[in-house]
């Protein structure tokens, strides 16, 4: 169900998050972004996506109330340089913001969201294969779109203050799945549109986190500031590709020590 491609998405760890989740009845994902723990695991009673980035709650809602008029228009759509350029257009109805806002995030490099990034494709030195690769992955939305939507049907999808939906759903059988923008002293550059561009911002979600009656996984890079916010926290670490291929270490907090004890008592 991959259809959007976005700088940190947990596809290839999102697996292994799920083997560490524990039995709820209330899924809340905050930080949404494209989804990919949403997508692979199964479904339960209430399920509440969230994301500040317009162009992510328009096109998951799009592709949950009208995915065959998307799916169509999608398929139409060429992979080519042309598209590319176009796709930064932000005007139109809904389904064309969201097909121009596909096209843009699986024709950019890396699907790089805040600046503008070059054209993605093969070029005359990779060939005709990587050719075949990079077209074939977006010749695939359109089915990817239809499947998506039907996992989508019963979701609800907010855009709004993370902090306020993690308050509203502070409740024993609610597990959190936290993604957020990483701190950006672990990396490089922004990537997002919307970002945490200070470690205040951070400090204020770990506190909030720590009031949660419920489980609650939280992901980032290792660092000092969350080691000190969250002694005690179960920590899970994961060996995975980032952008542009670097090695990194995921790391997963989750509270099911202290989460556990609340239920005891």
């Amino acid at each position: 169900m991959k259809v959007l491609k976005w700088p940190g998405a947990k596809w290839t760890l999102s697996s292994r998050i799920i083997k560490l989740m524990p039995e709820h009845k209330i899924y809340l994902e905050p930080f949404f972004g494209s989804g990919a723990v949403f997508f692979q695991k199964a479904p339960v009673n209430t399920e509440v996506l969230n994301d500040l980035d317009l162009q992510v709650t328009n096109l998951f809602k799009v592709i949950r109330d009208n995915p065959q008029e998307l799916a169509e228009r999608v398929y139409f759509t060429p992979y080519s340089r042309d598209e590319y350029r176009e796709s930064y257009n932000v005007e139109g109805d809904e389904i064309e913001r969201a097909r121009r806002f596909l096209a843009r995030s699986n024709m950019a490099r890396a699907g790089m969201q805040y600046y503008t990034s070059s054209w993605r494709h093969a070029g005359p030195v990779l060939g005709a294969k990587c050719k075949q690769r990079v077209t074939g992955d977006w010749n695939r939305i359109p089915q990817r779109i239809l499947e998506a939507a039907d996992r989508l049907k019963d979701a609800e999808i907010e855009n709004t203050d993370a902090l306020k939906l993690i308050e509203k759903y502070n409740h024993k059988d609610c597990l959190i799945y936290v993604d957020p923008p990483y701190l950006l002293s672990t990396r490089k550059q922004r990537y997002y549109n919307v970002e945490m561009t200070d470690n205040e911002e951070h400090e204020k979600l770990i506190k909030l986190l720590k009031k949660h009656s419920g489980p609650v996984m939280l992901s980032g890079y290792d660092s000092e500031l969350y080691n000190d916010l969250l002694p005690g926290w179960t920590k899970h670490e994961f060996k995975t590709n980032a952008e542009q291929g670097k090695r990194r270490t995921e790391i997963l907090w989750v509270n099911y020590r202290q989460y556990e004890q609340i239920s005891m008592l």
